[in-house]
């Protein structure tokens, strides 16, 4: 299947990140921490998207981040110790991020952080420049391994992705926000026609029980014993709210039933 416009972002980010993660940083560096926390979202969104990889590209691509995220942590700790320690346990990926890798980038950055923090310890034992031999152990890895850094991409190129990932996120609240509206508005109509509905009904109603009342008053109901004022009663009844359709129901039958035993 495919790779959706979501992955081919999120694998542009992570290439980006783990080129940026395998330079020398200076302390207040902050872009690659942004761009972990937008790979993060990204990578959520792609474990709901309808065209998701599968499971497990999306476990190696977690496990790329995790170690991204891990690793910085790990440059935050205070001692050489406490970062070299915490490097052992961060687990790099296992395939390439692109095809020009011949050796997944987050393995070699892997290796750069533990040279690194092992060069800082030992020129803290022996004071010697750590920058000094830093340099030296990492030269001598990407000689060993033969390590090819990635193409920089451009920070305009790649606020691009970033912006192309929050206008998703925008158009998602905006249709779930037009979802919500369409139901308010059906629901108010719908409260309407059954309003109307039951208007139409009551105004039914009364126009038969003044039929009934002029059938009963043409018929001499007054020589049988019976008021002849018992639907204006009914119809004011209605008025002050004081009867529900199951009772007006009942005085209707019971008025048609005294027409019948009148006429008969």
């Amino acid at each position: 299947m495919a790779a959706t416009r979501l992955e081919l972002n999120l694998l542009r980010l992570l290439s980006r990140c783990e080129a940026l993660a395998a330079e020398r940083r200076e302390p207040d560096e902050w872009r690659l921490e942004k761009y972990v926390d937008a790979l993060e979202e990204m990578l959520l969104a792609l474990k709901k998207h309808s065209s998701k990889p599968a499971p497990e590209l999306l476990n190696e691509y977690a496990r790329k981040v995790d170690f991204l995220k891990g690793m910085l942590e790990a440059e935050k700790l205070s001692s050489s110790a406490e970062k070299a320690l915490a490097n052992q346990f961060l687990a790099p990926g296992r395939t390439p991020t692109t095809a020009k890798e011949r050796t997944p980038a987050t393995k070699m950055v892997h290796l750069q952080t533990k040279a690194r923090y092992t060069g800082k310890m030992r020129s803290e034992l022996l004071g010697t420049d750590p920058l000094s031999v830093n340099e030296s152990e990492e030269l001598n890895l990407r000689k060993r391994k033969g390590f090819v850094s990635e193409e920089k991409q451009s920070a305009t190129e790649l606020d691009a992705v970033l912006q192309h990932h929050r206008s998703m996120q925008e158009k998602l609240a905006e249709e779930m926000l037009s979802l919500a509206r369409s139901l308010k508005n059906n629901t108010l109509a719908a409260q309407n026609v059954i309003k109307q509905d039951n208007q139409v009904a009551w105004i039914a109603v009364e126009e038969i029980i003044q039929i009934l009342s002029i059938a009963i008053h043409n018929i001499n109901l007054r020589r049988y014993g019976v008021n002849g004022n018992i639907c204006n009663l009914i119809l004011n009844v209605i008025a002050a709210g004081g009867i529900c359709m199951k009772d007006l129901s009942s005085s209707i039958v019971q008025l048609v039933l005294t027409i019948d035993s009148l006429v008969l």
